[in-house]
């Protein structure tokens, strides 16, 4: 219980930040996209979502939430849940600002299982079937029956949802997520995932000669999509989706940039493996998720 409370103060440091929530928005709902079978925009449907919920008019969300299907990073099942959710009750018509940062975050776990919902029984599924499927997208209530791994859970921020990310994609490609037949959801993987990794390439082969290009790091090019805006001296970067980021698109644009440099593909091939060991639910990188 002692070995928790480090785990549990730092998962809630990482949660009340602003960033949490939009890297949630922009990461879960494009892994999802990939790995459901949802038919919904990435991204642009997970932030009208998010507005739908502030205004009270989401009734997805409603209907997840009174099925227990609303599983968040915020919220993992601990007896520390019972002091968030009471102070988010005492708050009533006040103002506390934790309470909010943790509805807000929470929001945005939920926004992308929202339109996984909707987008499910657009495709012929029932109400039952929908919210299995949205349950299963990414289901951090599972824990397993090792004792090892429930005190990895406890001690590590994210071990668990780690976990369940590598499940998903590895189900997702061996076509046995709920409902793979009629979601098409391997196939849809299989046409994202090449659509994702020749449009890396071509941004790769675009930015290879820019010379604010050149500066960045070859880990930060491998984990981000870089957007130079004019008159703006520092580029926005966008990060990629999880597991299926790390496939299809820092593996394509690493072997674009190996094959582009003539003289050492180390720091590539290199910036790779640090890369993939980062996305491992022990690697201390998980520790703060950026």
């Amino acid at each position: 219980q002692l070995l928790s409370k480090p785990a549990t103060l730092l998962r809630k440091m990482v949660t009340l930040s602003p960033t949490y929530a939009m890297n949630q928005v922009i990461k879960d709902s494009v892994a999802m996209n990939f790995t459901s079978g949802a038919n919904n925009v990435p991204v642009l449907s997970a932030l009208k979502e998010v507005g739908k919920m502030f205004a009270n008019k989401s009734t997805g969300e409603d209907v997840l939430r009174r099925s227990g299907v609303m599983s968040s990073k915020i919220l993992t099942g601990s007896k520390d849940d019972f002091a968030t959710i009471l102070r988010q009750i005492s708050d009533g018509g006040g103002f506390s600002p934790i309470a909010f940062m943790e509805n807000v975050g929470m929001k945005a776990d939920a926004a992308s299982r929202v339109n996984l919902y909707n987008s499910f029984l657009d495709q012929g599924l029932n109400e039952m079937e929908a919210r299995l499927a949205a349950l299963e997208a990414v289901n951090f209530t599972k824990r397993g029956v090792s004792p090892t791994m429930f005190h990895l859970n406890m001690m590590i921020p994210f071990f668990n949802a780690g976990i369940q990310g590598i499940n998903v994609v590895a189900k997702a490609f061996k076509g046995t997520m709920p409902f793979n037949d009629r979601l098409k959801v391997r196939e849809k993987l299989w046409t994202r995932g090449t659509m994702m990794a020749a449009f890396t390439m071509i941004y790769a082969a675009a930015l290879a000669e820019q010379d604010w290009y050149k500066e960045i790091p070859e880990e930060d090019k491998l984990r981000y999509w870089f957007v130079k805006l004019p008159n703006v001296e520092t580029p926005i970067r966008i990060p990629i989706p999880f597991e299926v980021g790390l496939i299809f698109k820092a593996v394509p644009e690493a072997v674009i940039r190996a094959a582009s440099n003539d003289k050492d593909a180390k720091p590539v091939l290199s910036a790779l493996a640090k890369l993939g060991g980062s996305m491992l639910p022990m690697a201390p990188e998980n520790l703060l998720p950026a």
